[in-house]
């Protein structure tokens, strides 16, 4: 089989995918100029790197020529089929191709704040007729495809808004190699070491970083000394900007000596800074299947989330906690509450989390998945 992915070489959950196919077919990237730079895809892996950073919505001359060049290595290669991962705008170049094998996978930001929500209040007569051309494309690009897969239920509700046919639509996972997280009891801290927080996403406003930071504050407040606390923040696709924003509310709440900002992390050292931790915690304003919740859940920590519509299999209150709303006082409360629980109490949650994380964030099996989607697609009819 040859496929062609329209994906980010510098994902670590694309790499992951593509990796492991390339094992077993013949596999081509086609990516953004500039992604193939920190590439994760293993180096016999062709990346053609042609596409423009920003989708040229209103210059026909020149999506024209790049629609040529993929084109042109879909017939040289003699692709079977093209996987488009990420909807922006991925899944708009396979569309414009007109190949007819394709299959779209959504992982969360794309289709519910790209689609669902960025382009519901446009500023001016310009944006309204882009976001109203993009949608009608989008709409298009979705019901020309083979499949639509997304990484939670949240993802499907959207864009059962336009596809009709219930067999079209699968819920794939990105999965976690579970492997890598042992199964047993999860490691501990060494006593006496101050309570440590974990937020293992990005720092980008998406995520909500200022209110954990206000919340931590409130949580040392309330300790008055006689109990130290840390935060640790990952910086990684975080902008000049927003980091300054970051660093002079640290300095403002007197935090800074209190908060490790860390950069990217390798696997190991995001496991070992997961079983650190007393609390991890993630309350993004919207989100999908979060990887890195499924990894808390792995390595038997508390698991505190917005109260967003997360997939019930995985994230339910018996496996996670959850804040009733978006504020640094409700953020401390809920921590208050995990931290004053029994050991007996709060374990058996964190039991209940890890079996649950084991069945249905498995990314073996969820790779299984996709090649019996690709068997599909390439079957006789």
């Amino acid at each position: 089989m040859n496929l062609l992915y329209i994906a980010s070489p510098k994902s670590i959950h694309d790499a992951k995918w593509i990796n492991h196919f390339a094992k077993m077919h013949r596999v081509i990237v086609i990516c953004m100029k500039g992604e193939e730079i920190g590439s994760r895809l293993d180096q016999k892996i062709p990346i053609h790197a042609i596409l423009p950073t920003r989708y040229p919505l209103l210059n026909l001359i020149k999506r024209i020529q790049i629609v040529d060049q993929i084109k042109i290595i879909l017939r040289e290669n003699k692709i079977d089929l093209v996987h488009s991962i990420f909807c922006y705008p991925n899944s708009l170049w396979a569309y414009h191709t007109g190949i007819s094998n394709h299959i779209i996978t959504t992982r969360g930001s794309d289709i519910l704040i790209e689609y669902n929500q960025k382009y519901s209040k446009p500023k001016n007569i310009h944006e309204l007729i882009s976001f109203a051309l993009l949608k009608f494309i989008t709409r298009k690009a979705f019901r020309k495809a083979k499949f639509v897969t997304s990484t939670s239920q949240g993802q499907q509700k959207v864009i059962q808004q336009f596809i009709s046919d219930p067999d079209k639509l699968w819920l794939i996972r990105t999965g976690v190699d579970i492997h890598e997280f042992p199964y047993g009891p999860g490691k501990g801290k060494s006593s006496g070491l101050p309570i440590r927080i974990f937020s293992p996403r990005a720092m980008r406003p998406i995520y909500n970083i200022e209110i954990i930071i206000k919340g931590v504050a409130l949580l040392q407040s309330h300790y008055s000394g006689k109990q130290l606390v840390e935060l640790v923040l990952l910086n990684y696709q975080t902008n000049s900007e927003y980091f300054n924003t970051i660093k002079n509310l640290l300095k403002e709440l007197n935090l800074e000596n209190s908060v490790t900002i860390m950069d990217s992390l390798t696997t190991n050292e995001l496991i070992d800074q997961f079983h650190q931790s007393d609390l991890v915690v993630m309350i993004p304003r919207s989100d999908g299947t979060p990887i890195s919740g499924i990894e808390a859940m792995l390595c038997k920590k508390p698991l505190i989330l917005g109260n967003l519509p997360y997939d019930n299999d995985l994230f339910n209150l018996e496996s996670v906690w959850k804040i009733p709303e978006f504020t640094a006082e409700a953020l401390f409360l809920k921590m208050l509450e995990i931290l004053t629980l029994s050991e007996g109490e709060k374990n058996l949650k964190l039991e209940k989390a890890s079996l649950l994380a084991h069945s249905h964030g498995d990314l073996k099996a969820q790779l299984k998945k996709f090649e019996a989607l690709y068997e599909k697609v390439l079957a006789p009819s």
